[in-house]
């Protein structure tokens, strides 16, 4: 007896059951049971594309099959697998690529039964990684630093190391951060880094550095000079550190005086004794960093009078002249002047003589 035929299409291992009947030549019979198991075709289950991987990096992955009648064997369909790459019976992709690049081909599996199917891969390999970030920010004492640092290439799944990282620096996944120390001048710190990808591929070192600049501080005397009533007034602040541009603020500003940027200006008001005007002047940096707001006083003088009197004589004619000229108000020192002197007296300093 001989049972043939071809198995139907199945999607899952589905059993057939019959029985058969033996009847020999005077007629006695004997009957058995049987059972035959369809598998669905044998087919490659690894998802294509594969897994990225990095050029120069040892590869190796995996090739499974579903189906059909255990054990599989694997093989290159045709000559497809690109010369640095191989298969082995037993389903293990390995080899080391040269190159980065998009590669294809097929590979097939077949069963124990002679099933057999093809499915068609891709595989990226990606260039070494390296770090991108070429330079790195400054920074201003007493600041809280962050930088995030960049690669490209190599294949996702990175570590980041530093090498002579400065104290007041860490470097957690791809992040610096941390405070910025006290200095007293722009103070470079100096350190490397490397990134190593999943596939174990090393950038080359980054030399990186981080300039910290030392606090922001106005270095315009207090008090400012005085000014007489009604005179235009003028008054530039200046500072020192920080970083990046320096903004003003000013508060308690008296009315009479403008503020443009750095500069205090306007037209003093008149007073009757000299008069203190207080405000706060307060430097700021392109990072935030602030000096504080600082006490400033600008003084208003009354208006300058003299105070010798008019009367200067009587005098004898022929006798030596001279007289001493006093002023008060104003901001002293005083200069005296006249365009009217007769011709027989002389005006040099505050000393009226003959």
């Amino acid at each position: 007896f001989r049972s043939t035929g071809t198995a139907p299409a199945v999607v899952a291992a589905t059993p057939y059951n019959f029985t058969v009947t033996a009847t020999d030549s005077v007629t006695a019979t004997v009957s058995k049971a049987f059972s035959v198991t369809v598998n669905p075709g044998v087919t490659i289950t690894t998802a294509s594309p594969l897994p990225p991987w990095t050029v120069n990096r040892p590869y190796s992955q995996s090739v499974s099959a579903s189906g059909g009648v255990p054990p599989y064997t694997f093989a290159d369909a045709g000559t497809t697998l690109p010369p640095w790459l191989t298969i082995s019976a037993g389903g293990a992709l390995t080899g080391t690529p040269p190159a980065a690049g998009p590669f294809t081909f097929t590979l097939k599996v077949t069963d124990s039964v002679a099933g057999t199917s093809a499915k068609a891969f891709s595989l990226t390999i990606n260039p070494g990684p390296s770090i991108t970030t070429l330079s790195l920010p400054a920074t201003t004492s007493g600041l809280t630093y962050s930088q995030t640092l960049t690669e490209s290439g190599g294949t996702a799944g990175f570590a980041y190391s530093a090498a002579s990282l400065p104290a007041w620096l860490t470097l957690t996944g791809a992040t610096l951060s941390g405070t910025a120390p006290v200095v007293t001048a722009p103070t470079p710190f100096n350190f490397s880094v490397t990134v190593t990808d999943s596939a174990g591929a090393v950038s080359a070192v980054q030399p990186l550095s981080i300039t910290v600049n030392p606090a922001v501080t106005i270095t315009t005397p207090n008090p400012l000079p005085s000014v007489g009533s009604g005179n235009s007034y003028s008054q530039t602040f200046t500072a020192t550190g920080g970083t990046g541009a320096i903004t003003w603020t000013f508060a308690i500003l008296p009315a009479w005086l403008t503020q443009s940027g750095a500069t205090l200006s306007g037209t003093a008001p008149p007073v009757t004794a000299p008069t203190p005007y207080s405000f706060t002047a307060t430097a700021t940096d392109s990072l935030g960093a602030s000096s504080g707001p600082q006490p400033f006083t600008v003084t208003v003088a009354s208006g300058v009078v003299i105070v010798t009197s008019t009367a200067l004589g009587p005098w004898t004619a022929t006798r030596p002249f001279s007289v001493t000229l006093s002023a008060s108000g104003g901001v002293p020192p005083y200069v005296f002047s006249s365009v009217t002197l007769p011709s027989w007296l002389t005006l040099k300093g505050n000393l009226l003589s003959r």
